[in-house]
C-alpha cells in the first residue's frame, strides 16, 4: 500500500467516521450500517458495476473513435455503451465538463422510485481523491408523510434483525458482515470457508463501540481494514467490544482494481466472489441453495465458534426489533413496543399512544 493510500484509509477510519459515530449527539445504542463504495449485495449489481468499470478503462485507452471503443467492449455490454453514450454527448451540448453518467436507474427497486418522489433529500457529487461518490443531505426534517417504515428496503430491516440477534447474544458492539474467506480466490483445502480473512465491505457498528474503539484505533499503525477487523475488533478485543461475524457473509463487492495491494509496476485486479461455495448473496435466503445464516464468535483456527442457531429471515423479522426496553417494575407499553415498530406512520397512530410516555429514563438495547 502506497503512503497516499494509507494516509486515505486512515483518515477515513481513525479521523472521520470513528469519531462522527462516536460523537456525544448519538445515542449510545445507536446502529451505523458502514459500506465500502464497492460493496454490492447481488452479483447482477456487481455486473452493472463492472460494466461502468469497463467503460472508464475504455475511456483511459485511446482508441481513434467512440465507435472503435464500442467494439473493444464486450457484445453484451455495447447496447449499454450506446445508452450511455447518446446520454453524455446530450449533456456535454449543456456542459463539456459533463462526467461519464452514472446508471442508477438500472439499480433502482420500485421502492426507491416511490421513495426518490418529492422526498426532502439533497444531493451533491463529491470529488473525494479518485472517487466521485453522491452524498445525500436532509437541510430540513421532513413531515409526517416524509415517515414511511413500510418502505424500508429489506436488506436494510434485515441487516438490523441480524445485528438485534448478536446483541441479545451480549455480541452488540461490531459485526463484520461482508468479509472474504480467500482474497484472490475461492481459497485451497486449506482454506477455512467459514471464518473471515480479509475485506471489510459491510459492517455494522453501534455508537458504544465506536466510543471505546477510537482511542485504541489512533494508536494502531496504518493497516489493511480487512486485517484490521480480524485481529483487532475480531481476536484481540471481540469480548470488550461486543464483536461477532455472521456466516455465510453478505453480499461480496464488485471486481475492480486494488488500492491496496497494486503497485505501479504491478497492478493487480480483485475478482468479486460471488462465484464461490463461501460467499452468500443478498441479507437473506434468495433460493433453494441459499442458507440462513449464524453468528459467531472470532477464532484463530479450527470450526468455527457459532454462538446462535440460525437467523431466519425474513421469518424472525417480527421478534428482532431493537427497541427500547422498560425500566424494571413499569409496563412495556411505557416505552416498549411502540406503533412505529409494527411499520405504522405517525399520520396513523392509534389513538392514546402516548398514554404512558411518562418514563424519563429507559434502558435501551437489542
Amino acid at each position: 500500500m502506497s503512503e497516499k493510500d494509507r494516509w486515505i484509509h486512515k483518515c477515513a477510519l481513525q479521523y472521520c467516521a470513528l469519531p462522527y459515530m462516536a460523537h456525544e449527539s448519538h445515542a449510545f445504542d445507536t446502529l451505523f450500517v458502514i459500506a465500502e463504495p464497492d460493496f454490492r449485495f447481488r452479483a447482477k449489481e456487481a455486473e452493472r458495476q463492472r460494466h461502468e468499470f469497463d467503460v472508464q478503462e475504455a475511456q483511459a485507452s485511446r482508441y481513434a473513435s467512440w465507435m472503435e471503443l464500442h467494439d473493444a467492449l464486450p457484445v453484451q455490454e455495447q447496447p449499454a455503451f450506446l445508452r450511455d453514450l447518446d446520454k453524455w454527448v446530450a449533456a456535454q451540448t449543456e456542459d463539456q465538463n459533463a462526467p461519464w453518467p452514472i446508471d442508477a436507474e438500472a439499480n433502482f427497486t420500485a421502492g426507491d422510485k416511490a421513495r426518490s418522489q418529492g422526498e426532502p433529500w439533497q444531493a451533491e457529487r463529491v470529488q473525494w481523491n479518485e472517487t466521485v461518490a453522491m452524498v445525500y443531505t436532509r437541510p430540513r426534517k421532513g413531515g409526517e408523510t416524509a415517515y414511511q417504515p413500510e418502505m424500508i428496503s429489506e436488506e436494510l430491516n434485515d441487516l438490523h434483525a441480524l445485528f438485534t440477534a448478536a446483541s441479545r447474544l451480549g455480541r452488540g458492539g461490531f459485526m463484520w458482515a461482508g468479509w472474504h474467506a480467500a482474497q484472490w480466490g475461492a481459497g485451497g483445502n486449506k482454506t477455512r470457508k467459514n471464518s473471515p480473512t480479509s475485506g471489510a465491505h459491510l459492517s455494522m457498528m453501534t455508537t458504544l463501540c465506536a466510543r471505546k474503539l477510537l482511542p485504541l484505533a489512533l494508536l494502531e499503525r496504518d493497516t489493511h481494514m480487512g486485517y484490521f477487523f480480524g485481529l483487532r475488533l475480531g481476536l484481540a478485543w471481540q469480548r470488550f467490544l461486543g464483536s461477532s461475524y455472521c456466516w455465510p457473509p453478505v453480499g461480496g463487492f464488485w471486481t475492480h482494481h486494488s488500492t491496496t495491494c497494486s503497485t505501479k509496476k504491478k497492478p493487480r485486479q480483485l475478482q468479486h466472489h460471488f462465484g464461490h461455495k463461501w460467499c452468500q448473496e443478498g441479507s437473506r435466503p434468495l433460493g433453494a441453495h441459499h442458507v440462513h445464516r449464524r453468528l459467531c464468535g472470532f477464532t484463530e483456527s479450527g470450526p468455527a465458534h457459532i454462538l446462535s442457531d440460525y437467523v431466519r429471515l425474513p421469518q424472525d423479522l417480527p421478534s428482532l426489533r431493537w427497541i427500547t426496553q422498560p425500566p424494571p417494575g413499569t409496563l412495556n407499553a411505557s416505552c416498549g413496543t411502540r406503533y412505529f415498530h409494527k411499520g405504522i406512520p405517525p399520520r396513523h397512530k392509534p389513538p392514546h399512544e402516548d398514554r404512558w410516555r411518562t418514563a424519563s429514563v429507559c434502558v435501551c438495547g437489542g
